[in-house]
């Protein structure tokens, strides 16, 4: 098993920026706090990796409002506001030309996020302040989730498509009494959707927490309680379940199928860094409301368990949280009987109740 270092190691390399990456599609972008830049997540499909790049053209949160540069004097006082300029937009509601103040930013706490006066958006009327920060940045980039790019010397460029057999005859005849702009967006659109989709490498993420009290659900904030399981079940057919091993408790019936590898842990610490050893090597995570639990409890758990906080594959933000070195997905849609049935785990392994329990290892119930 590696140990907290090799993982930390292991981070640092899968983290790092590139910026020279092969043809790759875009699957997100964030924000990282700490280097203070955008940053844009590839999936090469040949290495079956994520690809990190941050920005290199130095662009920053930003807001409208429509008060005068003479009103927003007090807010050159704040060491977060870089700049304050004023700019013509055209105000779609009257469809004229306006006059608006541009605010910008060193962070994205300081236009919106943020309960009290930190948030400019909290302070004064402001447009374009409730817009996630990575959003903005794709937008003034003019970049497409789901597209096709390749980095050259720091540098995003679009990659054109080989086009589905037919889109083009069809697209042709579909269009042939339309006219712009209706006629472009259909064509944009429909070759974005056409685009050849890659088999992408990726695992589904579940735990379970010991409570004291079977209808309560442990407080993620403060990961009181011990991590009990973890699940792993990855698209290249790997099954595993992280058990931990408690005093005076005795194995229950062993319903776990054939398929599924059972490894037993004396103490959390080692689970953990065996559960995140695993983990790190997927560039897609896909979990059931996991930035809202699961991802905050590990991580918050790990820091409690004394695991580095550089050698744990999650990150936290304000109102969510994330694996590091991967694309994170997470589902809030509830569970029902039948869509538990499509998990690679029975209903033994993952129930669809808040309060079931991994009951084909021990014979014990738990919480989530």
């Amino acid at each position: 098993m590696s140990t907290a270092g090799d993982i930390a190691a292991s981070l640092r390399e899968l983290e790092a920026g590139h910026d020279d990456i092969p043809t790759s599609i875009l699957l997100g972008a964030g924000y990282d706090g700490e280097k203070r830049l955008a940053f844009l997540e590839f999936y090469e499909p040949t290495s079956q990796r994520i690809f990190h790049y941050y920005d290199k053209s130095g662009h920053l949160p930003y807001c409208y409002t429509k008060e005068p540069l003479e009103k927003l004097a007090f807010l050159k006082q704040r060491n977060d506001v870089v700049d304050i300029r004023a700019e013509e937009k055209m105000d779609l509601i009257t469809d004229q030309r306006v006059l608006v103040s541009k605010i910008i930013t060193s962070d994205p706490l300081a236009i919106g996020g943020a309960t009290n006066e930190r948030s400019i958006r909290n302070i004064i009327p402001a447009y374009e302040a409730d817009i996630k920060y990575y959003e903005n940045y794709l937008y003034d980039n003019q970049l497409q989730v789901g597209s096709f790019y390749a980095v050259k010397k720091g540098k995003v460029i679009p990659q054109v498509m080989e086009t589905a057999v037919g889109v083009e005859e069809a697209l042709h005849k579909t269009l042939e009494d339309s006219t712009p702009p209706l006629s472009d967006y259909i064509r944009n659109w429909a070759l974005l959707l056409t685009q050849p989709q890659p088999e992408i490498k990726r695992v589904a993420l579940d735990i379970e927490v010991y409570s004291p009290v079977e209808s309560r659900i442990p407080d993620p904030e403060r990961a009181e309680y011990q991590v009990i399981s973890v699940a792993l079940a990855g698209s290249d057919g790997k099954k595993v379940v992280y058990v931990l091993e408690r005093p005076g408790l005795e194995p229950g019936p062993d319903r776990v199928p054939p398929d599924v590898e059972k490894r037993f842990f004396k103490t959390e610490p080692e689970l953990l860094l065996s559960m995140y050893e695993d983990l790190i090597r997927y560039p897609v995570v896909l979990t059931f409301n996991g930035d809202d639990f699961d991802l905050p409890y590990l991580y918050q758990r790990s820091l409690n368990m004394n695991i580095p906080k550089e050698s744990i594959p999650i990150t936290r933000g304000n109102l969510m949280a994330s694996v590091r070195q991967a694309y994170t997905s997470t589902s809030t849609r509830p569970l029902t009987t039948r869509a538990s049935r499509s998990t690679p785990f029975p209903t033994s392994i993952l129930s669809t109740r808040s309060t079931g329990s991994p009951r084909g290892c021990w014979g014990e119930r738990r919480s989530r």
